[in-house]
């Protein structure tokens, strides 16, 4: 009896993967530079400059009815910036792009919490910002409503400047 249990429980559990949806893709995308006055005018002295950027990126995605999850790993460097003998990157190059995950509430409803791509309409004033290296991400918390051909969505995210060395500053909120 107590067998036949565990092979319900097993064929259940495999009822549930195959109805979700695992998915892995990666991009590869280096972009060659030739800079001669980026910025502002050269110098008749100076000599222009070339160079080799490159992005990498690793996505992974599982997908049902009741949730989504996605990790995307990424890492942006310049061909011939880091040492060859070191242990680690000099630049901190490697990043967690996006690392999120949604659950359907409901009712049209869901929510959506972590690092993620904020793009709306044609990505003029908020997006993805794809076409630099680095991209554009938010840690986020979202609500989404989605009935028919009306879609609502809520975000609430918080950034901090950690260029100061001695930690976190307040950007003048008063």
């Amino acid at each position: 009896m107590k067998k036949q249990y565990v092979i319900l429980g097993l064929f259940l559990g495999c009822l549930q993967f195959t109805q979700a949806q695992f998915t892995l893709d990666g991009e590869f995308r280096p972009r060659t530079e030739y800079r001669n006055g980026f910025g502002s005018l050269i110098a008749d002295d100076a000599d222009a400059g070339f160079g080799i950027s490159t992005r990498a990126r690793l996505n992974a995605g599982y997908q049902t009815e009741a949730y989504k999850f996605y990790l995307s790993m990424q890492d942006v460097m310049v061909w011939g910036e880091n040492r060859q003998i070191l242990p680690y990157d000099l630049n901190n190059s490697f990043a967690i792009f996006q690392a999120w995950a949604e659950i359907n509430l409901g009712s049209g409803w869901s929510t959506k919490l972590g690092r993620q791509v904020l793009s709306y309409d044609d990505q003029r004033i908020l997006g993805g910002l794809d076409w630099a290296q680095q991209g554009r991400n938010h840690d986020a918390g979202l609500i989404k409503y989605k009935k028919d051909k009306f879609m609502l969505d809520v975000a609430l995210a918080f950034n901090q400047d950690y260029s100061n060395p001695t930690g976190f500053v307040n950007a003048g909120t008063a």
